[in-house]
């Protein structure tokens, strides 16, 4: 695998070897099927392709590809950032963190939250229902499973 910058004369490289294997929750899965052994190749490779890619690009655009991002999804929402960030602590506070952790994560009080501090949550809040660790952000959390709120629950919270 490789990319090369021709403006540059730069080149990154990689071997890459793929084990026809999948992780599932009930261990490691063969697989038979070529069908599946081509897509988890495919899969493979383009996540090594994009690497290669980012390797050659200039840091600095990187870091303006990534403030964009944040602006996008900070700006994504119609709501206030006390409504988002009422909404940030109550789905915290079902995952079993407190406004104390979330505090210190941020290093500042969570009344003082901006919307990129949100966005940097919102992130966190991801990562963790995709299987992340809560002690990995939180220290002295306990891992809870992720449960959906019902509007009579909110209420209820309130």
């Amino acid at each position: 695998m490789f990319a090369w910058d021709k403006e540059k004369n730069n080149v990154s490289k990689r071997q890459i070897t793929v084990a026809h294997i999948v992780d599932t929750r009930n261990g490691p899965k063969y697989l038979k099927d070529q069908a599946d052994i081509d897509n988890r190749i495919a899969n493979v490779a383009s996540k090594q392709m994009r690497g290669r890619i980012m390797a050659l690009l200039p840091k600095a655009l990187v870091e303006i590809g990534l403030r964009e991002c944040r602006e996008t999804i900070a700006g994504r929402s119609e709501a206030s950032v006390s409504s988002n960030r009422a909404a940030m602590v109550r789905d915290f506070n079902s995952m079993g963190v407190t406004v104390s952790m979330l505090s210190k994560y941020l290093g500042h009080s969570v009344d003082e939250c901006t919307s990129d501090d949100l966005v940097d949550l919102f992130g966190v809040s991801n990562a963790i229902r995709q299987g992340a660790k809560i002690k990995n952000y939180f220290e002295g959390a306990i891992q809870l499973e992720p449960s959906t709120t019902s509007l009579k629950n909110i209420k209820k919270e309130q």
